[in-house]
């Protein structure tokens, strides 16, 4: 990045790319999980173009940057509203000492790229003296939208979908959200942002909806009070008769949104300032977005980052709830050197989330967690997952690993039940895989072999390293009778789990001993997994 600014292919070969095709490629790079917003990139790129040619410009450059990556062209995504790079498959060499940011890349007509960029180059000569701690506030306003037109006024359409927003944030339990009540009444009073700003919220969403048959349109802006700047505006679109509770629905792709740049934002002040500068609330955020990438790197981070986030403030419920999922995760991604010591830290992280706070859902469920997925005790897990559905009824996780036991046990029909319902409730976006993994595992166990392959293989798309969906997609593409590719997915697996065997699998699976997971074994075997060492 710094220095003179080339692109290689894995290969060793130097991508030949103009100069705009560069900038593309720079601010994917640089971005918060290397992804921007269409309307920002044609700003930025195409300053001095009117819109619809600054679209195109922009559809010729995506085009043009991914032939010249060639076989590499899966890095670069894009959907109707952002630019996306996956940063877990690039290496970005980013050393200050190699001269200027970006130097010879020189865009005379992209006045809003040479603005982002000279502000870019000023951060980055500060970034050797630490700037002063300042408290992180995760306390966020969602505003109701507002109709689209000359004159905005109150939507009630637009109400609907900020308040379900703003319950998908709260169930994430690590954000504070304002009432919905509260929100309307700053819209009201005609002082949504100023308001928002007096009563300390760090961020605001904010907007405008327009619903013309057969589809709603709303265009969504998030603002960081706390820093006075505005972060993105972004288009979401869904059909007119899409129910909220779908788990692609409008409201809940906004609140993906705006989750993942909060975290994104919590991993960037993570890694560049010193951990005693950062409050345990944005240390655990942090966390949150690491420990859901495929990297294992980043996963053992989130580790580092909760336990230090616990050393500022030791009776944080949430925090010992997240650290004690980390622990069973660790035990589910095969990365843990001693099981029974993660199995006993998640329970013990999650008693002690309990004494903090009687109410906390995420430690009721992740005690059922420890007790379904490590020490089979359907018993005991339910009595837990009841406990957290009980304090929430709409509470997605214990839902979710509920209808896990469900198909643990050969009852697909609740399983399925369950966990859609569970995907639909899900608020995190970097969570999102775990949830299609396990309705993919619903989807198994009813014999219903191609869902559960589109499942697995989307969960996959967003951690290909998580060792049980890889097996979900081998089963399926086994009983499909995909023989081929069941083996070449078995080859994957075993990369990740190098000492897998069916005699091992079979020791530890929850579904080891119902003819489901006998049945499943079987097709393990049949795709290459040895029986054993």
């Amino acid at each position: 990045m710094h220095g003179g600014f080339s692109a290689r292919l894995s290969t060793g070969e130097r991508l030949s790319l103009g100069s705009k095709q560069k900038a593309l490629l720079a601010v994917l790079a640089l971005a918060p999980d290397g992804a921007r917003a269409r309307a920002w990139l044609q700003a930025a790129l195409w300053s001095r173009s009117d819109a619809p040619q600054a679209q195109s410009s922009l559809r010729t450059a995506i085009s043009d940057l991914r032939r010249a990556l060639g076989p590499a062209a899966g890095v670069l995504s894009a959907s109707r509203s952002d630019v996306s790079l996956d940063l877990e498959r690039v290496r970005v060499v980013d050393d200050p000492g190699d001269g200027e940011l970006l130097a010879g890349i020189d865009l005379p007509d992209a006045d809003g790229f040479e603005d982002w960029l000279r502000q870019a180059r000023q951060g980055r000569r500060r970034r050797p003296v630490p700037p002063p701690a300042r408290p992180w506030s995760a306390e966020v306003v969602v505003l109701p939208l507002l109709s689209a037109g000359y004159a905005a006024a109150p939507s009630p359409l637009g109400d609907l979908v900020s308040e379900d927003v703003a319950r998908r944030l709260g169930r994430t339990g690590v954000l504070d959200v304002v009432s919905h009540l509260s929100a309307r009444e700053f819209v009201r009073q005609g002082s949504g942002l100023p308001l928002a700003s007096s009563l300390g919220a760090a961020f605001v969403v904010c907007g405008r909806v327009l619903q013309t048959s057969p589809r709603i349109d709303c265009e969504i802006d998030l603002h960081d009070i706390a820093a006075g700047r505005f972060v993105w505006s972004r288009r979401f679109l869904c059909a007119a008769d899409e129910p909220f509770e779908r788990p692609d629905s409008i409201s809940a792709g906004i609140a993906q949104a705006v989750f993942a740049t909060l975290a994104g934002r919590a991993v960037e002040q993570a890694r560049a300032l010193p951990l005693e500068q950062l409050s345990g609330r944005e240390l655990t955020v942090a966390a949150i977005r690491l420990m859901h990438r495929s990297a294992p790197g980043e996963f053992l981070e989130a580790g580092r980052l909760l336990s230090h986030a616990l050393g500022r403030d030791p009776r944080q419920a949430a925090t010992h709830a997240w650290l004690g999922k980390w622990h069973v995760m660790r035990v589910q991604r095969s990365l843990s050197e001693a099981p029974r010591q993660d199995q006993d830290a998640a329970l013990r992280h999650a008693a002690r989330a309990l004494d903090a706070d009687p109410d906390a859902t995420l430690a009721h469920a992740v005690t059922g967690f420890v007790h379904s997925h490590l020490m089979r005790d359907f018993t005991a897990a339910e009595t837990h997952f009841s406990a957290a559905r009980a304090i929430v009824p709409s509470d997605a996780f214990s839902t979710l690993l509920l209808g896990a036991v469900r198909a643990f046990q050969d009852r697909p029909a609740e399983a399925i039940e369950l966990t859609e319902r569970a995907r639909s409730l899900s608020p995190l976006d970097p969570e999102r895989y775990h949830y299609d993994s396990l309705g993919a595992t619903a989807y198994l166990c009813g014999r219903r072999f191609q869902e559960a392959l589109d499942l697995a293989q989307t969960s996959l798309k967003a951690n290909r390293n998580h060792p049980s969906t890889r097996r979900v997609e081998i089963i399926a593409l086994q009983m499909l009778d995909r023989g081929d590719e069941a083996r070449s997915a078995a080859r994957a697996l075993m990369e990740l789990e190098p000492g897998l065997t069916i005699d091992r699998y079979l020791a530890r699976h929850p579904a080891a001993e119902s003819a489901s997971g006998q049945e499943f074994a079987r097709a393990l075997a049949a795709a290459g997994v040895p029986q054993s060492a």
